[in-house]
């Protein structure tokens, strides 16, 4: 426990030393930068003139902008050979060819939903069924006035 504490002292007083370095570093920079705008002529140097500051500027945008622009072209090509897959859910199974007075069986994790859990509501295909609140299937080719709660029978999923 006495070796934990003292690893853990150790680790916090790096960590505030080296957090510390930096802000020395800005703060000796800020005061040499204020004393350069007070006095232009105290620190500055006589082979740096404005132009070549500029120049640098110039030249370090440059190769920013080039490092940019090639990122770009390696993300779309990227991009490219590997397209995203389709958002969205997954699409609902679909029941082609049903009749009033057939029987649909599905297998169903837990217990068999209730009967007024099961709901009709109409979709473009036809009649999506929601089974307690989420949808489950699609029923092409009928209205929801058509189906009964009874037409389903639900059997226990079979564990593997």
């Amino acid at each position: 426990m006495l070796a934990l504490f003292i690893a853990t002292t150790i680790a916090l007083c790096l960590l505030g030393w080296a957090e510390g370095l930096p802000r020395q570093r800005q703060v000796r920079v800020a005061s040499a930068a204020a004393a350069i705008a007070a006095d232009p002529s105290h620190g500055a140097r006589s082979d740096q003139t404005p132009e070549a500051s500029e120049d640098l500027d110039a030249a370090v945008m440059s190769r920013i902008e080039t490092l940019l622009a090639h990122s770009n072209q390696q993300a779309g090509a990227h991009a490219k050979e590997n397209p995203a897959p389709a958002a969205g859910p997954e699409p609902l199974p679909r029941i082609d060819g049903f009749e009033p007075g057939d029987a649909i069986a599905l297998d169903f994790t837990g217990a068999a939903p209730r009967h007024d859990d099961i709901t009709f509501r109409t979709c473009a295909e036809g009649t999506l069924v929601v089974i307690d609140g989420r949808a489950e299937l699609v029923i092409t080719g009928v209205a929801p006035e058509q189906l009964a709660p009874d037409a389903f029978q639900f059997r226990a999923h079979a564990a593997a």
